[in-house]
């Protein structure tokens, strides 16, 4: 009969070998410029598992989509509550998942599933100003950047190739050969232009609304 202890120990030995093979890559994703870049999404779409589906939400808060660029794991629920005071109208056009939330202010709304990969970009018809953008996606390995431009992926090997993707870059992620890129850590250039966040003007469209909701 095995002993307690021998399993105890063979158990220990599962972890430290599962361990020993994990890779944990760090990528800096920055412009031309070589400023850092926010909020790219940096995934492994080739990963032999994928990520199960799970419920997500992308809130509406001072006339902004929270978060800006929201993962979702493809198959997702992902629900659009709206903790402003004033009404939206959630829309998207992109080819991945077009779809339409009218007028609302409550902030319970029906989930809406998202069965194909790709990046949806979301808007407001009534306030130009509100972007945002989900990133629907097979794998469990998927990270945004954060305001250093960093992000950390552990992995169970190796990757030949990342995807990255960026708002910048309207809905066209990239494929990243890993090959060529030997530094550590990983820098990965993309062809975005940063631009300035700028209060604007509100719509003529946005200012006839605001009257009637005042009205």
């Amino acid at each position: 009969m095995i002993s307690l202890r021998l399993v105890a120990t063979l158990a220990a030995g599962v972890v430290i070998s599962t361990s020993a093979v994990a890779e944990t890559l760090k990528i800096n994703v920055v412009d031309p410029q070589h400023k850092p870049l926010a909020d790219a999404v940096v995934a492994w779409e080739q990963a032999p598992t994928s990520a199960k589906p799970q419920a997500a939400v992308m809130d509406q808060v001072n006339k902004q989509f929270a978060p800006h660029v929201l993962i979702v794991n493809r198959g997702s629920k992902v629900t659009f509550p709206n903790s402003d005071n004033i009404r939206h109208h959630v829309y998207s056009f992109s080819p991945t998942q077009p779809f339409e939330l009218k007028l609302y202010s409550d902030k319970k709304r029906p989930a809406l599933r998202f069965e194909h990969s790709g990046v949806v970009t979301l808007g407001c018809n009534i306030h130009d100003t509100m972007i945002g953008y989900l990133y629907v996606t097979t794998s469990p390995y998927a990270q945004l950047t954060d305001a250093e431009g960093m992000a950390e992926l552990t992995l169970p090997s190796m990757p030949q190739q990342l995807t990255v993707w960026h708002s910048g870059m309207a809905e066209k992620p990239i494929t990243v050969d890993l090959s060529q890129h030997p530094e550590r850590p990983i820098v990965i250039e993309l062809p975005v232009k940063q631009v300035e966040k700028q209060d604007d003007e509100p719509s003529r469209l946005e200012k006839r609304f605001n009257r009637l909701e005042r009205s």
